[in-house]
């Protein structure tokens, strides 16, 4: 999923990271879910935005 939106929009990629985070989070999966988390708040959409879910990835 992150793959596929890792050439589009900033925050495409943000969202298919977090998300992908989220789900790894509740699968108990705890050091994947870090993985996208971690890159999902290091995106450029995520580490400029003022974006309430940019915030909640914080």
């Amino acid at each position: 999923l992150v793959t596929a939106f890792s050439n589009g929009r900033e925050h495409e990629y943000f969202y298919a990271s977090l998300y992908a985070g989220l789900y790894h989070e509740a699968q108990n999966e705890a050091d994947a879910a870090k993985v996208h988390l971690i890159a999902a708040c290091q995106s450029s959409y995520g580490s400029r935005s003022d974006d309430y879910m940019a915030s909640l990835a914080k």
